[in-house]
């Protein structure tokens, strides 16, 4: 396992995801997101503070958000 590596645990419901850090950097941490799938893109707001999940995908009012984005390459 390389130093920035994370291993843990995601649970899903609905368009809601929890995830738990086993090991890495991330051990021991809880992080609340939000997560839409539309045309190939997925888009995930995550919550660094774990502590409830955003109410949407604008991390400008909130330094803890944090908005990944992802497109399939075809």
């Amino acid at each position: 396992m390389s130093e920035s590596e994370d291993i843990g645990v995601v649970y899903v419901n609905g368009n809601k995801m929890d995830i738990y850090g086993k090991e890495g950097p991330n051990a021991g941490k809880h992080f609340t997101c939000i997560y839409h799938l539309e045309n190939g893109k997925l888009s995930i707001c995550y919550n660094l503070m774990g502590d409830g999940y955003p109410e949407g995908y604008d991390t400008s009012l909130n330094p803890m958000y944090f908005l990944s984005e992802f497109v399939r390459m075809e």
